[in-house]
């Protein structure tokens, strides 16, 4: 829920269900500085990604240097896994696109 209580856990869980489990160093290194940026209150979440996995999007609060990327302020940010074959990349922009839907994810009919 955007705004809502952060549970970094249970997320790293569902994506490492997704990832088969095994998650890159990248990918742990983002949930991990991205939880501490979350409970330090320098980050927040505001929304989910709109296509699968639906990573969570968070809105800076203020600059933050996330798995060695700086994110300017008030940016918003996700975890990309589909990046650098699956190890992942962070993704910025002042704002991401809206939408009122999501796209499903294909393959995932196991």
């Amino acid at each position: 829920m955007p705004g809502g209580e952060v549970n970094l856990a249970a997320e790293m869980n569902e994506l490492l269900g997704k990832m088969r489990g095994v998650l890159s160093a990248e990918t742990l290194q983002f949930l991990d500085e991205m939880q501490a940026a979350v409970e330090r209150g320098d980050a927040m979440r505001v929304l989910s990604w709109g296509e699968c996995s639906f990573d969570p999007v968070y809105r800076t609060k203020r600059s933050l240097m996330l798995v060695g990327t700086r994110v300017p302020a008030d940016d918003e940010a996700h975890w990309d896994i589909h990046k650098n074959n699956y190890r992942g990349a962070i993704e910025y922009a002042k704002r991401f696109g809206r939408s009122s839907s999501w796209r499903e994810c294909e393959g995932d009919d196991e």
